[in-house]
Order: structure tokens, then C-alpha cells, then sequence
């Protein structure tokens, strides 16, 4: 299947917990329990977790383990922890709290494609994670680890891939002027990690 970057059709309906959201094309990568948020009823992600919730992010970057220092700020990372940035649930490690995250985040990419395309046969789906350049070769896998278990590649006709951020952003500014330039260059993905099932 020949598809370009004119093919991606971006999700920014995400839900506020009050009304859908149609304008937001990033989803704040932040999660909240019920265990610790009297009246939450089910573990909540994104645009739904209020100022007024216990709640955790950038836990992505937990599962480099290596996190020491902001490089943009130059403060230790533990000054932000009093923000449930880099901070963890008790009990929980990274890699746990990544993988909810990711749940909540694949129950509503598929229900989403649910509704756009009902009674279609969703097939052939294709998952794409970046992570940050700097990362080693354990950080990346304990974060396919993580997608798959959320359920992402989990399906016969579905595939799930991991890129390193700089290299998408390249692919998807070279993608930009394809047309331009048909037939000048090709874009091609220079490396690609599968997904696979553990």
C-alpha cells in the first residue's frame, strides 16, 4: 500500500470532559487514577484530567532511566516532580504507567475509526511511535513493550513501527514537497523497528 504524507488524516477530537475538543492536534501525554481522585471513575488521560486531579506526566521519559538534569532550565528534573512531572504513582513503575496511558489512548483511536468508518473493515493499520534521538536501545524497547501491551499491533492486519523524533520530522518535511519535486527524489524511511508481539 503506496500511501503519502497527504494520507494522514490527524485525530484532534479528543475529549475535554465536557465536550469534545475540535481543534487540539496534540494530546497532553498526562494520566490520572481513580485510587487517588475520589470520583474518578475510570483512569483518565489528556484534556479530561483537571488542574484539581492527582495526576502524572512526561512519564514517557522515565523509561530512558537515565533522566537527570533539564537541559533547557538547567534545574534538577526532581524540582518539577512536585507537579507529577517524572513522578510516579506509588506501587507503579514506567513502564506501567506508560502502558495505561497508552490503553486509554488506543480504546479511543479505535473507537474513533469505529465511528468514521462503521461497518467498514478496518485492516491494515499502521502505528508509528517516535522517541527521543537520545535514547539507547533498552528505552526503546521497553517502549514497544509498552504499545503492545496496550494493544497497539496487536491484530493480525495491524503493524506498529518505531522512529526516532528527528528522523520524523525530517520525513515528514521532505514528505511536504514531494509533489514539487515528483520524480527529483524519493522519500524512503531510512530505519524502522517493528513492532512485534513478546
Amino acid at each position: 500500500m503506496n500511501s503519502t504524507i497527504n494520507d494522514i488524516n490527524v485525530l484532534h477530537d479528543w475529549p475535554d470532559g465536557f465536550r469534545r475538543n475540535d481543534y487540539h492536534e496534540k494530546l497532553p501525554t498526562r494520566i490520572a487514577y481513580p485510587e487517588e481522585n475520589p470520583g474518578l471513575e475510570k483512569i483518565t488521560i489528556g484534556y479530561e484530567v483537571t488542574s484539581e486531579m492527582k495526576s502524572y506526566t512526561w512519564m514517557k521519559l522515565l523509561l530512558a532511566g537515565n533522566v537527570g538534569r533539564d537541559n533547557n532550565t538547567n534545574r534538577s528534573v526532581e524540582d518539577k516532580a512536585r507537579h507529577g512531572m517524572l513522578e510516579l504513582p506509588r506501587g507503579k513503575t514506567a513502564q506501567e504507567v506508560v502502558t495505561d496511558y497508552l490503553r486509554c489512548l488506543h480504546e479511543h483511536i479505535m473507537g474513533h475509526l469505529a465511528e468514521e468508518r462503521p461497518g467498514e473493515m478496518m485492516s491494515e493499520l499502521d502505528f508509528w511511535f517516535t522517541t527521543p534521538a537520545c535514547w539507547d536501545n533498552k528505552a526503546n524497547s521497553l517502549m514497544l513493550e509498552c504499545a503492545l501491551r496496550a494493544g497497539f499491533g496487536a491484530r493480525v492486519d495491524e503493524k506498529a513501527y518505531l522512529m526516532s523524533e528527528p528522523e520524523a520530522a525530517l520525513i515528514a518535511s521532505l514528505s511536504t514537497s514531494i509533489d514539487k519535486h515528483e520524480g527529483i527524489y524519493k522519500v524512503r524511511f531510512f530505519s524502522q523497528t517493528a513492532l512485534h508481539p513478546i
